[in-house]
């Protein structure tokens, strides 16, 4: 799960969201359970854990019940459907791509739109050369993308523990200081994070036509 070397002797409460996650899969794997019930399981991890969590579902030999919106594993890992509306529930056998098939629930979505234009001509005729240089520009974005969002959550941490400190919360002024700039490093979060799902919705639909053979 990629927590090595300092990583090991953080506290849980100092990890980032990726890190946080990554840490709950080893869990759970050392657990050896035969059902695992995921929220949204690739949310806040990198590239290369994502595969590698794509690959570990794959291969589970158990139940997995599973919500997500990605829609790249949910073309690899399930086997079936469920589709939940206010008037019940329908279960569809195969993938995400068999379900939208079957229930005629193929509106034209933003994701939707942008795997459209990725499918153009222009774009299936990548040469080997495109290919390699967009898969390293999204995996370069991505991971630049990463290390900042774990650098403001550590940033912000930080000033939450400070505010803890005796001579700060004394001091009003400083106190209001902390305040404003811990919002400000939020709001940039909130930004960098719509930043990553967009490369991340990008990245997967790259992948997903270069797997079909569209790319």
């Amino acid at each position: 799960m990629r927590l090595t070397g300092e990583d090991v002797f953080k506290k849980v409460s100092a990890l980032s969201g990726g890190e946080c996650a990554r840490l709950k899969f080893a869990v759970n794997m050392l657990k050896k359970g035969n059902v695992l019930i995921l929220d949204e399981p690739t949310n806040h991890l990198d590239l290369s854990t994502q595969e590698a969590l794509d690959r570990a579902l794959s291969e589970f030999e158990g139940t997995i019940l599973m919500v997500s919106h990605d829609r790249y594993l949910l073309n690899k890992v399930p086997d079936r459907i469920i589709e939940i509306t206010r008037e019940g529930f329908a279960c569809y056998l195969g993938k995400f791509c068999d379900y939208l098939e079957k229930s005629g629930n193929n509106n034209k979505t933003a994701e939707t739109a942008i795997k459209e234009k990725a499918n153009t001509k222009e774009n299936r005729n990548y040469s080997s050369k495109e290919r390699r240089q967009k898969n390293a520009y999204l995996k370069s974005e991505l991971a630049k993308t990463e290390e900042e969002i774990h650098k403001e959550e550590q940033e912000i941490s930080e000033l939450e523990s400070s505010m803890r400190k005796d001579e700060i919360t004394s001091d009003f002024s400083q106190l209001n200081d902390i305040c404003r700039e811990i919002e400000t490093k939020q709001r940039n979060l909130t930004l960098l994070m719509e930043k990553w799902e967009k490369l991340s919705l990008e990245n997967e639909i790259f992948l997903s036509n270069k797997e079909t053979g569209l790319l």
